[in-house]
């Protein structure tokens, strides 16, 4: 039967986020770049089931772009490319209140 007692779950993410960046001056006006990062969003715990846990959100991103400026006319300019990949992407859904006039809630869905 129940105890009584409260459900206590532990869980530890750790994760590291490294990002790398190569760029490149064809000239005092005009350089080039490419990034390629990987992020990260810690697991956690949904609230509405009892013990439940999602796991982390990694996200793989590269990024090609250019950047220049037109000093006689006083412009600069930039332009970039990016794609994203994501693993176990993390969404929150609205949950309705159980009753009317209830608040509702966010739960994470993966």
């Amino acid at each position: 039967g129940a105890t009584g007692a409260p459900l206590q779950v532990r869980k530890r993410w750790t994760d590291t986020s490294p990002r790398l960046v190569l760029d490149h001056r064809y000239s005092p006006d005009l350089m080039v770049y490419a990034s390629l990062t990987r992020g990260y969003q810690a697991g956690g715990f949904n609230t509405l089931q009892v013990a439940s846990s999602y796991q982390p959100e990694h996200v793989s991103n590269l990024e090609l772009g250019m950047k220049g400026q037109w000093p006689a006319q006083g412009l600069s300019w930039s332009g970039a490319l990016f794609q994203y990949r994501f693993d176990n992407l993390q969404t929150l859904q609205l949950v309705p209140a159980a009753t009317p006039g209830g608040i509702p809630s966010y739960q994470v869905t993966i």
